[in-house]
């Protein structure tokens, strides 16, 4: 993809930081939501049996734990890059929905089931009732079943996904102008030197 004349303001959406940061703050995201957010969760709810009620507004306080390490790329970056911000909070829910059967099986030890048959079901493909949970928001209630959560998992997957093919796109781009900007002004300066040498001639 060329980058045009807003070419700033992608910049901005898509390369708030370096690569180097970029992949760094990805493992932390994975990691925090693994290891911080798990912990965190364990000692609000224990393994939810089938039929268990999340209380009401649980889900916005877990979205808000989900991006509150990452708040301060605002800060420094402007608000543009929220779209980096929102796109690490998806990673870090990978991480909390993906480690939880594991801190629950061999941390906490309070589940002996299967970790494949929990991570089928998170994946959409297990039964509706293994892990299923009643979601009551203020403004309405459902039930959790893994087809529901196979389809978030997707959805979550493609904004990782599409954010990171564009931003590797750009850097690509600029990458590509950086060297035609280079190889220009090497031919300008070449020229220079011929012209110069022809008149000292």
């Amino acid at each position: 993809m060329a980058i045009g004349f807003d070419a700033r303001v992608w910049q901005r959406i898509f390369l708030p930081v370096s690569g180097k940061q970029t992949a760094l703050l990805a493992i932390g995201a994975l990691s925090f939501g693994a290891v911080f957010v798990n912990y965190i969760e364990y000692g609000v709810f224990a393994i939810l049996p089938a039929g268990a009620v999340v209380p009401s507004m649980y889900h916005l306080w877990l979205e808000v734990l989900y991006v509150v390490p990452f708040l301060g790329i605002v800060m420094f970056r402007g608000p543009l890059s929220l779209a980096f911000v929102y796109t690490l909070g998806r990673i870090t829910s990978l991480g909390n929905d993906f480690a939880y059967p594991l801190y629950a099986k061999y941390i906490a030890q309070s589940y002996d089931g299967s970790v494949w048959e929990w991570w089928g079901w998170l994946s959409g493909f297990g039964s509706n009732d293994a892990f299923s949970w009643t979601v009551e928001l203020p403004f309405m209630e459902f039930q959790m079943t893994s087809a529901m959560m196979g389809i978030n998992l997707a959805v979550r997957l493609a904004i990782i996904g599409g954010f990171f093919i564009m931003e590797h796109r750009i850097r690509i781009g600029m990458d590509r102008a950086e060297d035609g900007r280079h190889v220009k002004g090497v031919s300008v300066d070449r020229c220079r030197q011929s012209s110069a040498v022809t008149k000292e001639a």
